[in-house]
């Protein structure tokens, strides 16, 4: 099963959002996001590229981002700029130095391409 990954969208503005997904044309919506509250957006690493857009009740307020974005931020915030628009700030997801995670032991499924379930009863025969 593939992980997915949870990336917070949180609406700092005066104004109730609507997340949209972009689908060949047009954008169809997903969720309405009220003032002060937060929406989390499930993604998956290998994810085809998916554009989403953010909207106010007043069409000149748009913002769009992809899974790209969601992937490589944990929390996108979005605030109102003077001059009626949207601004997003982004927190980076925050990720450990090579030499601080510690490799696990090898398994015998980590270098023989089996599912889990069939090493586990080869384990058992033997």
């Amino acid at each position: 099963m593939e992980k997915r990954l949870v990336t917070r969208i949180i609406n700092q503005t005066k104004q109730r959002l609507t997340l949209r997904v972009r689908d060949q044309n047009h954008f169809s919506k997903l969720v309405t996001i009220d003032i002060g509250e937060e929406y989390k957006m499930k993604t998956g690493l290998h994810w085809a590229h998916q554009e989403f857009s953010l909207e106010t009740s007043i069409a000149a307020k748009k913002l769009t981002f992809n899974t790209d974005d969601c992937c490589e931020s944990e929390r996108i915030t979005i605030h109102d700029l003077p001059g009626g628009k949207l601004e997003a700030h982004r927190v980076a997801r925050t990720q450990l130095q090579p030499g601080v995670v510690e490799k696990p032991a090898p398994r015998l499924n980590s270098w023989i391409c089996l599912p889990e379930t069939l090493v586990c009863r080869f384990l058992q025969w033997q």
